[in-house]
């Protein structure tokens, strides 16, 4: 409840904390972009740390270190948020199926596991730049390759918009 303030003097004196004070402007477009972020990534079935940790380093002046962490907290939240969603859900097609795949998760999560374990233990010996190059490698990659589908998609519902304005007869709403 108190932090610690040290006086023209030189004299340290106890104040008490105000939650507000430390909070910038940086921090509330932090914030701002994060939620956004949370809300495409719920929607689009990604986790969203690959938007997440350059968040963090852009406007919290993280280390990569401390990002990655972070991000894997907020998408556990988001994660555990959505399963409170989709839990009581059923499939689209089929009434006696459950929304999620079960079945996909037994098969997904063991290597997710050790995928992280692996990484938590290179993330502790590695060096900063090696740490950083990859984060850039692999969120540059996965952004390329989200753009492209991103594109090829849009294409796609452009040609289908097309044919169907062509295909329809004069003077009906499409």
């Amino acid at each position: 409840q108190h932090r610690c303030d040290v006086k023209s003097g030189g004299q340290n004196v106890c104040v008490k904390r105000q939650l507000w004070d430390a909070f910038g402007e940086s921090d509330a477009w932090l914030t701002f972009w994060v939620f956004a972020c949370t809300v495409l990534s719920a929607a689009s079935g990604v986790g969203g740390g690959g938007m997440f940790v350059p968040l963090f380093l852009i406007f919290m002046d993280m280390t990569p270190s401390d990002a990655v962490p972070l991000s894997q907290s907020l998408i556990l939240c988001s994660s555990l948020i959505n399963l409170s969603f989709f839990i009581f859900q059923t499939h689209p097609l089929c009434e006696t199926r459950a929304k999620i795949d079960y079945d996909t998760v037994m098969l997904l999560e063991p290597g997710l596991a050790c995928g992280v374990i692996v990484g938590v233990l290179l993330n502790r010996v590695s060096p900063k730049w090696l740490i950083t190059a990859l984060l850039v490698v692999t969120l540059g990659s996965a952004f390329m390759r989200t753009g492209q589908k991103a594109l090829t998609l849009w294409r796609k519902e452009t040609e289908k918009k097309a044919d169907a304005i062509s295909k329809s007869p004069p003077g009906s709403i499409v």
